[in-house]
């Protein structure tokens, strides 16, 4: 590959990154009502779409109190759309295998019905949750699809993969 095809991939990529966020955004459909499951120990992963290899499409369901544990996308990059509720993010530097206790970068997010995020592992390590009294309901676009996870204990920084499921 020459300069030309790189800078050329490049763009591409870029290109196709903000085409995702804008049909993610202009998504305003409700079929995912009716796919909704709903599980009173933890929230729940429901897979709309997938094409092996380049994406994955699925909405989690989210009971008031329940959040992910601290984790990364294994290299999966992800853009995030609320379409009911809201939820939280906190984000936290990704540790360095030291034992010490993981450190939360900045203040607590919270993103309503109908915002975006972009959620990449070069930004650091994330949790997400619902604090709120009402139900939640994110959709999820992970390119490449996210099939392992790294799950970090908040107070070592330990560092376990696991093998995300759907429900």
């Amino acid at each position: 590959m020459n300069l030309a095809d790189l800078k050329e991939n490049i763009r591409c990529e870029f290109v196709m990154k903000e085409k995702m966020k804008r049909f993610l955004n202009n998504y305003t459909g409700r079929e995912w009502v009716e796919k909704t499951k709903w599980n009173n120990d933890r929230y729940t992963r429901i897979l709309l779409d997938k094409e092996d290899g380049i994406y994955e499409l699925m909405i989690l369901c989210w009971k008031p109190d329940q959040k992910s544990p601290i984790h990364d996308h294994y290299g999966s990059q992800c853009i995030m759309k609320i379409l009911q509720g809201e939820v939280f993010e906190d984000l936290y530097i990704k540790p360095n295998d030291n034992g010490e206790q993981m450190t939360q970068i900045g203040e607590r997010k919270t993103y309503i019905t109908d915002q975006m995020i972009h959620i990449t592992d070069g930004v650091g390590v994330h949790r997400v949750g619902n604090s709120s009294k009402v139900h939640a309901v994110t959709l999820h676009l992970y390119y490449p699809p996210i099939v392992k996870c790294g799950v970090y204990d908040v107070n070592n920084g330990t560092r376990t993969v696991a093998t995300p499921e759907f429900d």
